[in-house]
């Protein structure tokens, strides 16, 4: 495990149950946080519970974590799904066997590394992409898997 998954792992497990909306939220009180004290853009962790009301209604956090997520969306969906950069895939691969968890870790990590990515915004982004993924994958896979079970039946 590297460095950087190491040290996203920790955060990440914190917040990988959450609903979408609860990860959105959480994503805009990272950029919040960060805007306020730019000195935590460089940590993984962060207590973002501690004086919420300072950040912002909540509602107002979740459509900027959501609006953020959508104009980054693009250069996410490209590191993981590009043959680019082969060595960063892989890593992400290699996690796929470890669960989601190891997933949203290495993730994190890669966030980090190969798009400049905050530490802090990172840990908060990759959640919302595996609950995308994770869910939207097994989705499909049942799709297809009740539709080859019908047509064994015929």
């Amino acid at each position: 495990m590297t460095d950087l998954m190491e040290m996203s792992q920790k955060a990440t497990d914190q917040i990988i149950d959450e609903d979408l909306d609860r990860l959105f939220e959480n994503l805009g009180k990272s950029m919040r946080v960060m805007s306020l004290a730019p000195e935590t853009a460089g940590q993984f962790e962060v207590n973002l519970n501690t004086n919420v009301e300072t950040l912002g209604p909540l509602d107002g956090l979740r459509d900027f974590g959501r609006s953020y997520f959508t104009k980054v969306e693009a250069q996410i969906h490209h590191l993981i799904c590009s043959a680019d950069d082969e060595h960063d895939r892989d890593k992400l691969a290699e996690a796929f066997g470890l669960g989601r968890e190891a997933v949203a870790a290495a993730l994190a990590g890669l966030l980090v590394s190969s798009l400049g990515i905050a530490p802090l915004i990172a840990v908060a982004l990759a959640p919302i992409v595996i609950k995308i993924f994770f869910e939207s994958a097994q989705q499909a896979m049942c799709e297809q898997w009740e539709i080859r079970l019908k047509a064994m039946k015929v």
